[in-house]
Parts: structure tokens; C-alpha cells; sequence
């Protein structure tokens, strides 16, 4: 009963502050009562312990914990971990520096990075930095020492001073693995799925006013991409954002430009088809990256059936597709916001946004400059923030002079592991790496 009560297990219900989630599991299996955790479970302070696969837990301030079984992890605060057994990798956010992970012969104190920590058998305790660096302290005495990126040392009961490792970066599990996605056969694709260029887009913090006026001239060269169909169909893109939402740069080489006559009064989910730009993104960081969610048509077309906790992640709000395009008749510039996998929503035009289409001197192009709120997305109660790796998918259309003959698109920003005969707006683990820095 002791030693029970000692591991209170997460299936129980949580009668203290909730501290966490578990946000992915890969085959796990308590060691307490041989239960399987599930997604969505939260957490309090207490112990964990699995007797093997792997979970994520994801703390209310971002921190995420990798947990690999056998191993058992101690939760005191949000800021604040203990590793009995077994080992773990620590991804921590920016607002979340100082966050203190502990075994029985080291503290390790976070400086906004990503390591990982195994305690092993004999009190010992392996370290290794993946990303950023560590301050390490032998739990016995002796100097802190800083642990960089690229570097490993084990930690000993006995010494006051640790022992070099050669670094080993699949020495952990660093990430759940999303299960493969299923290609569409060749018969039902007459279309080509070229290779996109780019598998991620770095996201910079905006360091100053940008105003929506079509002129990109504030834009600087950081975390520019760029892809093209042919000569006369290409795309240069650039993202920002700060605390008030989310910044849209682009100029697209069009043959026929700002042509669209698709009507965001009436066909604003049809606004694509008329040529613009769509960028599809995923703001829930307990989610992680590649997101693993599927549009109904994702399985419709493979004669699948999703279960329930695919249809929920299918539903998941914090995934989000933006749809921006020129509407030619009225003059407007417009947006379709659309909600989940399963495309639920439909706002056109919502209050807060702003955008400005110019179209290129020579009528061969256009430049789109806009501004989304984190409001109008509805996640300014938890935006991304800096040391996020979140994902992003840019899409973008070309249409006929009439403006409503749908020619060809290019997709680009795309998870490279991913098949290519897959569409982006079915499969969100399709999308690429988004860091917000």
C-alpha cells in the first residue's frame, strides 16, 4: 500500500492542481497497474512510471518531458522534475529558462534548450544537450559546469567532478513518431506531387512596426524561402510575429494576377480557386511536430474508418488554414479562415484583420502583405512564442484570366519523411517545421 500510494499513477483521478498533460503516448503500460495512458490525461504532482514505450507530458508552461520506459519521473512543479529511473528528454521554451530537472547525483538547470537524462543503475546519471546548454551540478559537491549542444557527460555518486561521453544523437527518444501516412494509388492522381524545396520555415519575432500597406520594404532577408512551378509561376515568403498575432509576406510571379472572381460573400471556402495564397498552420504546441491529424477525406479516399480519437484530432481549432486572395469585382482583400482538418468555421473577412494586395507594375505578379490576430484565431490566450517548433504549409494557386478556372498550385514548406502523394490539406503531418525564434 506504501509504495502504491508512493506512485500515484495518473489514471487516478487528479484531485491536486493539474500541472500537465499527456499529449502523445507510443505504446506505453504503467508499471503501478499495467493500465495504458491515453492523450489528453492530465496530470498533478506525483510520480509516473511506465514499464515500457514512451510518453510525452506537456506542463502548463510549455516545458514537454519525453519519458522512454522502464522509468519513473517525479513531477513536483512546472518548473521543477526529479528522474528516479529511466531517462527523458526536456524541451523547454523560452519563458520556461530555469526549469530544474534532478537525479540522484546531478542537477541539471536549463538555459532554453532541449537534453536529454538517463538514471542509470549504481546512482549514476547520463547527460546530453542536444539544442541550447545546460548548467549541471554534481549532487554531492563540486562546480557547475555549462554542458553546450553536441556534448555528454555522466554524473557518479562517488566524483565530484563528471565523466565525458561521446555524444549519441539516437541515444533517446526525442520525438513519438507519427504513423505513416498512406499514399493515394497512382490511378486517382493525374496530377504531378513535385518535391518540395523546403521541410521547414523559421519564424522570426518582429522587431518592428510592420504596417500593412503592400510595401515589404521593413522586411528584412530572415527566414525567407522561395519555390517556383516554372519561370512565370514562383513564390517568395517570409512570416513574423509578435505578441499581437500573426505577419503574411509574399510576392507570387503570376501570369495572370489578382484576377480572382471567386465571391467571399458566397464561396468563401471555394477562394483558392480563383488563385491567392494559402497557409495552413498548427498553433497547439501539445501537439508537437509532425501533427498527427487527418481530414475525413484522408481516410474516405483509402477506404479507412478514422476512430474516435482520430476524429478528434481532426477537430483539434488550434489547427488552422488561412485562404488570402483579391476578390477583382469588389476590390477587397480577402481572407477565409477555416478550423481543424475538418475544415469547420468559415469566417470571411473577420474583424481585426488587415491585409493589401499590389499587383506588379508589368501585370506579371503580385505582393501580398497581411496581419492576423491571435484574436481572430482564437488562441490569444496561449499565441506561439519564442523557442515553439510548431507547423506551417504554404500553398499557393494560379488561376485563368477569367478568374475562376483553377490552373495548377505548388506546395512547399512540407514534412520531406512524408509520401508525396499526399495533399497537404489532407494530412497536417504533411506539414513542415515552423520555429519560432
Amino acid at each position: 500500500m506504501v509504495l502504491l500510494t508512493g506512485l500515484a499513477w495518473y489514471f487516478l483521478p487528479v484531485t491536486t492542481p493539474v500541472l500537465g498533460t499527456v499529449t502523445q503516448v507510443l505504446n506505453a503500460e504503467s508499471s503501478v497497474d499495467g493500465n495504458r495512458p491515453s492523450t489528453g490525461q492530465m496530470l498533478g504532482a506525483g510520480r509516473i512510471a511506465l514499464s515500457l514505450g514512451a510518453m510525452e507530458i506537456t506542463l502548463s508552461n510549455g516545458v514537454t518531458l519525453m519519458l522512454e520506459g522502464p522509468g519513473e519521473l517525479e513531477i513536483l512543479t512546472p518548473m521543477r522534475a526529479h528522474l528516479h529511473s529511466g531517462q527523458v528528454v526536456v524541451r523547454v521554451p523560452q519563458n520556461a529558462i530555469g526549469f530544474q530537472l534532478n537525479a540522484a547525483s546531478v542537477q541539471v538547470v536549463d538555459l532554453g534548450t532541449e537534453f536529454g537524462l538517463k538514471a542509470g543503475p549504481g546512482l549514476d546519471a547520463d547527460l546530453q544537450v542536444f539544442e541550447g546548454l545546460v548548467e549541471a551540478s554534481p549532487a554531492q559537491g563540486g562546480f557547475t559546469n555549462r554542458i553546450v549542444a553536441g556534448n555528454a557527460a555522466r554524473y557518479t555518486a562517488e566524483a565530484s567532478t563528471p565523466k565525458t561521453l561521446v555524444y549519441s544523437p539516437s541515444r533517446f527518444i526525442r520525438q513519438i513518431p507519427v504513423e505513416a501516412g498512406i499514399p493515394l494509388p497512382a490511378k486517382m492522381g493525374k496530377r504531378e506531387f513535385p518535391a518540395a524545396r523546403h521541410s521547414e520555415v523559421v519564424i522570426q519575432k518582429a522587431t518592428q512596426p510592420i504596417h500593412i500597406d503592400g510595401d515589404l520594404s521593413e522586411w528584412d532577408a530572415e527566414g525567407l524561402f522561395s519555390f517556383e512551378e516554372d519561370p512565370s509561376r514562383s513564390v517568395e515568403g517570409r512570416m513574423r510575429y509578435d505578441s499581437e498575432g500573426i505577419y503574411i509576406a509574399a510576392h507570387v510571379k503570376d501570369p495572370a494576377p489578382m484576377r480572382s472572381a471567386i465571391d467571399p460573400a458566397m464561396d468563401g471556402e471555394l477562394g483558392w480557386k480563383g488563385g491567392g495564397l494559402q497557409v495552413r498552420l498548427s498553433l497547439d504546441r501539445s501537439l508537437g511536430w509532425p501533427v498527427d491529424a487527418s481530414a475525413p477525406s484522408y481516410y474516405r479516399m483509402r477506404g479507412l474508418t478514422a476512430n474516435p480519437e482520430q476524429i478528434k484530432r481532426a477537430m483539434n481549432p488550434r489547427l488552422v488554414t488561412l485562404t488570402l486572395w483579391h476578390h477583382e469585382p469588389s476590390q477587397t482583400h480577402c481572407l477565409h479562415l477555416a478550423f481543424g482538418t475538418n475544415y469547420s468555421g468559415g469566417e470571411v473577412n473577420p474583424p481585426g484583420y488587415s491585409s493589401v494586395f499590389r499587383r506588379d507594375p508589368d501585370d506579371r505578379g503580385y505582393t501580398i502583405e497581411a496581419r492576423i490576430p491571435w484574436e481572430v484565431l482564437h488562441v490569444q490566450d496561449d499565441p506561439p512564442r519564442e523557442g515553439d517548433v510548431l507547423a506551417a504549409c504554404w500553398n499557393v494557386h494560379w488561376c485563368d484570366l477569367s478568374g475562376r478556372v483553377w490552373l495548377s498550385n505548388l506546395i512547399d514548406i512540407r514534412n520531406s519523411t512524408e509520401p508525396l502523394r499526399i495533399y497537404d490539406y489532407e494530412r497536417a503531418a504533411t506539414w513542415g517545421r515552423a520555429i519560432y525564434r
